[in-house]
């Protein structure tokens, strides 16, 4: 973990700063940490130790230290040198530091790369699987609160005339849906 950082006739050896080591004895320079490993903030190391999944050195060599992915990027194994966002339909709830993605459950969605956490479907709309990357608009004649895993039809005596309908309007006094399809 010491070297005479090249110098020839050197009085005393020097330790390794963060992020760089020396693995043999009579090093003469110091080696820096390959990405994806780092000295956990030591100096004077004679090896670097591979980032925990769920962290990296975002593609760094020389890293001090490994950071921890932000919510919505993810390492499943440990020494990985960058984060890999999750992919739509999928996020870490919220989670930093994660080492897997978690599909969307139904009734929600994730529209992007990189979601750190599942939105609730609009009310006018549903997802019925998991994964959903866009919520799908209820029918003419249908409608749904938020967070809806399907559209519900509208009552006799009620419509809704376009798609996407959060609720379904009273027939006004003299008509009624009898025979309307």
């Amino acid at each position: 973990g010491h070297s005479t950082e090249g110098k020839s006739g050197a009085a005393e050896c020097e330790p390794c700063a963060a992020g760089q080591f020396a693995g043999d004895k009579g090093s003469a320079s110091c080696s820096s940490c390959a990405a994806g490993t780092s000295t956990n903030n030591k100096t004077a190391a004679t090896a670097c130790s591979a980032c925990a999944a769920g962290q990296s050195t975002n593609n760094q060599t020389g890293a001090a230290d490994c950071s921890v992915c932000g919510a919505g990027s993810i390492t499943a194994e440990e020494g990985m040198a960058v984060c890999t966002l999750c992919e739509a339909g999928s996020s870490t709830e919220n989670t930093a530091g994660a080492t897997s993605c978690t599909l969307c459950s139904p009734g929600s969605h994730a529209p992007n790369n990189g979601s750190a956490s599942c939105e609730g479907c609009a009310g006018g709309s549903f997802s019925d699987k998991n994964g959903t990357v866009t919520c799908t608009l209820c029918s003419k004649g249908s409608f749904s609160i938020a967070n809806a895993t399907m559209c519900n039809l509208c009552a006799p005596g009620t419509f809704s005339e376009n798609d996407g309908s959060a609720e379904c309007t009273l027939c006004e006094a003299g008509y009624s849906t009898e025979g309307v399809r």
